[in-house]
């Protein structure tokens, strides 16, 4: 039961945060690095996508979403900007989803080293995903003073505290999928189509409130959907989002990665036998 001890994992991972962030500064090295633009690629990527997105959602399919009560269509500058906000949001929980399968597959020198912690595997994905996050959020801050011609709104800076439940999922579904990996390596398939499948249900493309109440209950069960939602609010509409609904998402999110690491510690022990 140490495993499942909250205060036991959090003094590991803080005990290992240098390790973690040496990773995470490898992993960035890693990919950007032997590139041309290099770094450059992580602005450049979200761009191209987001101008994709915007003119077939805006454009070509223009929804409920960005269309005023007149009729008249919403400036695409605006939704494009509630947009990004949505697939950056989206981004830190999928780039963390989608590379935990192969974690501790891509890394098997490191598994029969009886003393190396292997679970802070996770925490340098999250500061990887941080980090790409970060460049994206600079981009959109840049993208608002550009189309709006104005600051933010001061409730912007409260955005990384609003997304803590899509940080501890991270970690949660990390340890889970890292761990079952091992086993299973068919799984980063699975995970793959659930991260498709998972990007179109959330309100990306779309506001909750524009779905109806009948699909609405069970859309709104996706914790990021509830985080994205929260964080165009505090950045674009300068609105306080449910403080009681977070509160709750925190505790259970924080048992799901609590329960992921216990997972994971217990599965660790035959990872050696399996690689």
């Amino acid at each position: 039961m140490t495993y499942l001890n909250p205060a036991s994992m959090l003094r590991n991972l803080i005990a290992h945060k240098h390790l973690a962030w040496q990773f995470a500064r490898r992993d960035i090295e890693a990919k950007y690095k032997a590139q041309r633009l290099g770094i450059v690629w992580a602005i450049l990527t979200p761009l191209l996508l987001l101008s994709v997105y915007t003119f077939v959602f805006a454009v070509i399919f223009p929804n409920k979403w960005n269309k005023f009560s007149d009729g008249q269509s919403e400036p695409l500058g605006a939704f494009a900007l509630s947009l990004f906000a949505g697939m950056l949001v989206f981004g830190l929980f999928r780039d963390m989803a989608a590379k935990a399968p192969h974690v501790v597959v891509n890394h098997t020198s490191y598994v029969k080293r009886v003393v190396f912690p292997l679970e802070v595997f996770a925490l340098s994905e999250l500061l990887t995903a941080l980090v790409t996050f970060s460049i994206g959020a600079c981009v959109w801050l840049i993208g608002w003073i550009a189309i709006e011609q104005r600051a933010p709104e001061p409730t912007v800076v409260l955005v990384p505290f609003i997304l803590l439940p899509v940080m501890l999922a991270g970690l949660a579904i990390s340890w889970f999928l890292s761990a079952l990996g091992v086993f299973l390596r068919d799984i980063g398939n699975i995970v793959e189509l659930a991260m498709a499948v998972l990007f179109f249900v959330s309100p990306i493309f779309f506001s909750l409130s524009h779905v109806p109440e009948n699909l609405r209950q069970w859309l709104g069960l996706n914790p990021i959907a509830r985080v994205i939602e929260d964080a165009r609010m505090l950045a674009i509409t300068g609105e306080i989002p449910n403080l009681t609904w977070w509160s709750v998402s925190v505790v259970i999110t924080g048992i799901a990665a609590i329960l992921g690491y216990g997972f994971f510690m217990k599965a660790k022990r035959a990872f050696a036998d399996v690689i």
